[in-house]
């Protein structure tokens, strides 16, 4: 169909913007805008001005006011790359298929990709941002089914390392904690290497890593949060840094966790002593059977040292990440409460050290 008589005939069937005409001719003019080539196209003919455009419900005529409230919205977010994505009622959708089926597709460009990049290019040179295909800081994405902007602000992951200091606290919820406020996240994930339970000190800063959801603040000062955190009795940390999800993918990797334990006994003679370090060598080697969380898992305890110092029993334990060394006190099978066949009091439990699995 000819140029003119293809325009004359969208025209006269409907309501439609510059924007909107000039999108279905998009190839013939390159180098135009969508907006410029419509306007050129509806030169010399009559057609209706007063209803909204019957194809992209007057987003782009009042696309101004539409860019305002985005950038209002941007305003509550930092960030330095950004992307435009869009959501559109299947009802517009339809509308454009079918005029297509009419006046053919060979010229036109699809309205998605249409209003991605004007408001794309339109928000770069107004915030001053760069757009970022691959991995943008914020997702901004143009739902004209519900009339709104919705946000999406990416991951913030960061990596340092902590040392627990004093048992009977959470080190999660502290460092968690301090993360959101900074952030202005709606939520946090913890990773970390092995099973820190409630009782258990670190001799080591052991590491890990903090997942921000929808971070509205992504220029933190690291060196103040650590200050921050640092003032509470129970851990320290250090080197926080920026990082990303593949140093996730490098704590899930399998480690091999040392603890100590410091076991105290009534008052046992020699032949008591010994008994126990006997039992003791049996269990070395084995594979403990431990129910956590639900989950059954089947640790190998690598190694076992025990020896004694008056009424206390003091122990070198080695083993996967996997493995919780409260259950392996009274609970697991084997246990060392079965094991030693005597009542003991636990002392001091310290997790020692971390090590890679070699492959």
């Amino acid at each position: 169909m000819e140029i003119r008589k293809r325009v004359k005939s969208i025209l006269k069937k409907h309501n439609i913007c510059d924007t909107c005409l000039g999108r279905q001719f998009h190839n013939l003019y390159p180098k135009k805008t969508n907006m410029e080539i419509g306007r050129m196209l509806k030169s010399g003919f009559n057609y209706k001005k007063d209803e909204e455009c019957y194809f992209c419900g007057g987003f782009f005529e009042n696309f101004e006011d539409n860019l305002r409230k985005i950038e209002e919205e941007l305003k509550k977010y930092e960030f330095r790359t950004f992307l435009v994505g869009s959501e559109f009622p299947k009802e517009l959708i339809n509308r454009e298929e079918k005029l297509w089926e009419e006046n053919g597709v060979d010229l036109c460009e699809a309205i998605k990709t249409n209003l991605n990049r004007e408001v794309g290019i339109a928000l770069k040179e107004r915030i001053k941002k760069d757009v970022e295909f691959r991995s943008p800081d914020i997702m901004v994405i143009v739902d004209l089914e519900n009339n709104k902007t919705v946000i999406q602000s990416s991951p913030l992951y960061i990596k340092g390392r902590y040392k627990k200091i004093l048992p009977k606290e959470k080190v999660q919820k502290i460092i968690e904690k301090a993360f959101l406020e900074k952030s202005k996240s709606q939520a946090v994930t913890f990773y970390s290497i092995g099973r820190l339970e409630e009782n258990v000190v670190t001799n080591f800063y052991k590491p890990f890593v903090v997942k921000l959801k929808s971070p509205m603040k992504r220029e933190l000062n690291l060196k103040d949060l650590e200050k921050k955190i640092n003032k509470n009795e129970f851990i320290k940390v250090k080197g926080l840094e920026y990082s990303d999800k593949e140093e996730i993918t490098e704590i899930k990797k399998k480690y091999l966790i040392s603890y100590s334990a410091v076991l105290e006994f009534d008052k046992l003679n020699d032949e008591e002593t010994n008994k126990i370090l006997e039992n003791l060598k049996k269990v070395k080697g084995k594979k403990i059977h431990q129910e956590l969380k639900n989950k059954i898992r089947r640790p190998k305890l690598n190694k076992l040292k025990a020896n004694f110092d008056n009424h206390k029993l003091i122990l070198e334990l080695e083993s996967t990440e996997i493995f919780s060394i409260n259950d392996f006190l009274e609970k697991s099978k084997p246990n060392l409460k079965d094991t030693i066949g005597k009542k003991f009091r636990v002392m001091e439990i310290v997790m020692d050290d971390c090590k890679k699995l070699k492959k």
